[in-house]
């Protein structure tokens, strides 16, 4: 769940609050739920990139 002020993640029964204040996010660009993805990963190996 994602709030004005704080993160709310809950994996399996673990829940974990984040304070989100100090990313400054403009209220319009809240929505009420956490979205984890679009995360791109490369590899440099003797100069050449793999990704």
């Amino acid at each position: 769940m994602l709030m004005q002020h704080e993160a709310v993640v809950t994996i399996d029964d673990q829940k974990t609050v984040v304070n989100i204040e100090k990313f400054q996010i403009p209220p319009d660009q809240l929505f009420n739920d956490v979205y984890f993805g679009n995360i791109v990963s490369f590899d440099v190996i003797d100069n050449y990139t793999f990704g």
